[in-house]
């Protein structure tokens, strides 16, 4: 009976490391990258419900207090230390995992790309519609988090199976 419950530690220890590695029941945005901000977009900048973060060459920063006017996009500049920097670097135009209790943050965030070095920090700046080379505008991988869920459900079923067959196996052998 020893020898068996060395062999059932061991399968259940594989079989925990296999299933807690798994990436079940995730959640997903997608960046909806832009190559040119249009008018409209600049526009919707002016929520105060997005987080708009801009991307220098050498710096990544936090706008506040944003404001469209024309085609110039202004604000006070700031160090970007409230943002959880994990999704700073998304794949563009691919799912991306984010946590739940990012959720707010990351689903309220544009991304503004700009080819030139970061201006000071804690001052107001004006950024030409044309100055941005890309926009990201985060939101919900509906499709992909809806594909994981389905999987992680399928799989957590399929495991619960094996688990039960091989309990079965293991106290059919022991009382056999």
């Amino acid at each position: 009976m020893k020898r068996i419950t060395g062999k059932v530690q061991i399968y259940f220890f594989l079989l925990s490391l296999l299933t807690g590695n798994t990436g079940c029941f995730l959640k997903y945005y997608q960046t909806n990258s832009v190559a040119e901000l249009t008018t409209q977009k600049a526009e919707a900048l002016n929520s105060p419900s997005n987080t708009v973060v801009l991307h220098y060459l050498d710096n990544i920063a936090e706008l506040n207090n944003v404001k469209v006017i024309n085609d110039t996009i202004s604000g006070s500049i700031q160090a970007a230390g409230n943002l959880p920097m994990m999704y700073a670097h998304p794949y563009p135009n691919k799912p991306n995992i984010y946590k739940k209790k990012h959720a707010k943050q990351v689903l309220s965030q544009v991304h503004l790309y700009i080819d030139e070095p970061a201006p000071a920090m804690n001052r107001i700046v004006y950024i030409s519609r044309n100055q941005i080379k890309r926009a990201d505008w985060y939101d919900m991988d509906i499709k992909a988090t809806k594909k994981n869920r389905t999987v992680s459900i399928i799989g957590f079923s399929f495991i619960g199976g094996i688990l039960a067959l091989f309990g079965l196996f293991i106290l059919l052998f022991a009382l056999g």
